[in-house]
């Protein structure tokens, strides 16, 4: 394969990206995505019970009321919600616009009991309420403590928050599993996307193959491109708009969260996510955000590849499914075989499918993230699948030309491969 075999790809590159783009299939598809990325976070908070958040009203003054046996003023915590508020002794008949009251009183039931007096039209929402009260208890605790000769780094050990955590006896004595489920939907997300990615792009690659086979288009474009630059040009401008959407989708889901999470309550999300995803259990960073995008992409050309060189064997419109037939096959094998290797956890078959070219597409960024293969295993997998792509582009240099060309009856993939192997041009 020489330099000669690229001649004309930027043009096929060009001339593909631009009439996809000003498909309107592609840009309804686009439009539906997009307002489906912007809706889906809103949405979705609100369905969890989300609400609008509410900023607290500048309090000026904390009026305290202490009827307790202890010096609370210097035991209480800084206010959690109000910011520059003074905190005064008394109890004043009336509030003004931008005061509280707070009473601390002893009860014969519980003990001391802490009572809230707020101006009728500010400070009644319950989040401002709750904190209010939330302080003064604090701050009678912290004093009690005190008063029983408590240190203040005990004080603090004793006054910090409890996370109390269920789960079953299985869980308990194996520690290690609790992780399952996150690497469970890990893999599973991974893996829908992958299947949603090679199929999109093989279905697009065969159409656009055949098409031009039937139109004879191919025949006037081969007069100054290369046959390797028609299906290599193809598929990266397939490529730069895939990934394009997905980068346009994505950018437009993010902003819409930060949007709706500045004004919807999405606390109790985000402790859903984190407790289902599990992150300890997980290597979420950098190295596995590129470990995605660069297996996204090596699969993406590996059957892109495949795809084209089925469909090349085709002459009509009406051959398109059984030319696009192998691909899928050899798709929906790598993601069904992903899924049940990765399910029985770790092992050799997890390395083995993460070095197997079409099975290491689907699984082998899964298991990094699932922490089931180091980066080197990773590594070596991505070269494996760059030997296979260019032995896919050195087959599609023998055959393309030829099959190009071929009118008559569709040709099967071993019929390609056998191609491949021999001089000559395809059979009749």
């Amino acid at each position: 394969m020489n330099r000669n075999e690229w001649a004309g790809t930027g043009k096929v590159f060009a001339f593909t990206l631009r009439q996809f783009c000003k498909s309107r299939a592609t840009v309804i598809s686009l439009i539906i995505m997009l307002l489906l990325a912007v809706a889906g976070p809103p949405a979705a908070l609100v369905l969890g019970g989300a609400v609008l958040q509410t900023e607290p009203e500048p309090l000026q003054t904390v009026w305290l009321d202490n009827e307790l046996p202890y010096e609370l003023t210097a035991s209480l915590p800084e206010l959690p919600v109000f910011a520059g508020t003074t905190v005064r002794d008394g109890a004043p008949e009336t509030l003004g616009a931008d005061e509280a009251a707070v009473r601390i009183a002893p009860d014969p039931d519980a003990g001391w009991v802490v009572s809230l007096r707020v101006p009728d039209s500010r400070y009644d929402d319950e989040p401002s309420q709750e904190a209010l009260i939330r302080w003064a208890e604090d701050g009678v605790q912290i004093a009690r403590l005190r008063a029983a000769g408590f240190t203040d780094a005990q004080i603090d050990c004793v006054m910090q928050e409890t996370t109390v955590s269920v789960g079953d006896l299985a869980d308990y004595f194996a520690p290690e599993q609790s992780g399952a489920e996150a690497r469970f939907i890990v893999q599973y997300v991974y893996a829908i996307l992958v299947l949603i990615l090679c199929v999109s792009s093989a279905s697009y690659i065969v159409r656009a193959v055949v098409e031009e086979k039937a139109s004879r288009l191919v025949e006037l474009l081969m007069v100054s491109v290369r046959p390797m630059a028609l299906i290599v040009g193809k598929i990266l401008a397939m490529m730069a708009a895939v990934f394009g959407t997905l980068l346009l989708v994505g950018g437009a889901a993010v902003i819409s969260w930060t949007v709706s999470s500045s004004l919807l309550d999405a606390s109790s999300a985000m402790e859903t996510l984190r407790a289902v995803l599990a992150p300890e259990a997980l290597r979420l960073d950098g190295t596995a955000l590129g470990a995605v995008i660069v297996s996204l992409i090596l699969g993406y050309l590996g059957f892109s590849l495949l795809a084209g060189l089925c469909g090349c064997g085709c002459s009509a419109m009406e051959e398109i499914n059984m030319a696009i037939t192998p691909a899928m096959i050899a798709v929906l094998a790598g993601y069904l075989i992903s899924i049940v290797v990765l399910s029985a956890g770790e092992g050799g078959w997890i390395v083995a499918a993460a070095l197997l070219p079409v099975i290491s597409v689907f699984c082998g960024p899964a298991a990094y993230i699932c922490g089931y293969v180091s980066l080197g295993v990773l590594v070596a997998s991505w070269a494996i699948q760059l030997v296979c792509i260019a032995l896919l582009m050195r087959v599609s240099a023998r055959v393309y030309q030829e099959l190009l060309l071929h009118r008559g009856t569709p040709l099967r993939l071993r019929n390609i491969v056998a191609l491949s192997r021999r001089k000559g041009g395809a059979p009749e």
